[in-house]
């Protein structure tokens, strides 16, 4: 006799005939086929970070963009915004520190000055990243306010 998942004794006959088994709702699967891991929405905000660095806050705008393509869920917008803001850090800040250094003096300062360098090294890498991270929840909420109006690239 075969199991009661795959047959039923509903035939005309008494026989059992063979019932194929429903398929999976598509709403329930968490990824659908079309979804970017975080890292490549946040290295899309990144990028737009970078080319709107003209911008004060473009840092922001890039996390805005990662946590709008990683979709509603907010603590998935932040992670997709810290990691465009580490984009951008590692694209804009750490090679302008690096670069400028040896040409402004960057730790040749006398006395306790070389800490303050580091110090500020380290805000600046730090503020891109939360900024970006902040900006990743932003943009979340907005996914979640608006839904995906404007469509996924």
């Amino acid at each position: 006799m075969s199991s009661p998942e795959t047959s039923s004794p509903d035939g005309p006959d008494g026989t059992e005939h063979a019932v194929e088994p429903a398929e999976p709702d598509p709403s329930s699967e968490p990824d659908a086929p079309d979804a970017r891991p975080a890292t490549m929405n946040g290295l899309l905000g990144g990028l737009v970070a970078v080319f709107a660095s003209f911008l004060t806050f473009s840092v922001l705008l890039g996390g805005i963009v990662a946590g709008y393509l990683e979709g509603a869920d907010q603590e998935e917008g932040i992670i997709a915004g810290l990691y465009a803001g580490f984009v951008y850090a590692a694209l804009i800040v750490l090679p302008l520190v690096l670069g400028l250094g040896p040409v402004v003096g960057v730790g040749e300062l006398v006395g306790g000055l070389e800490f303050v360098d580091g110090g500020l090294i380290l805000f600046m890498v730090f503020y891109s990243t939360f900024a970006g991270g902040f900006g990743g929840w932003v943009g979340a909420y907005l996914n979640a306010e608006f839904g995906d109006v404007f469509g996924r690239l």
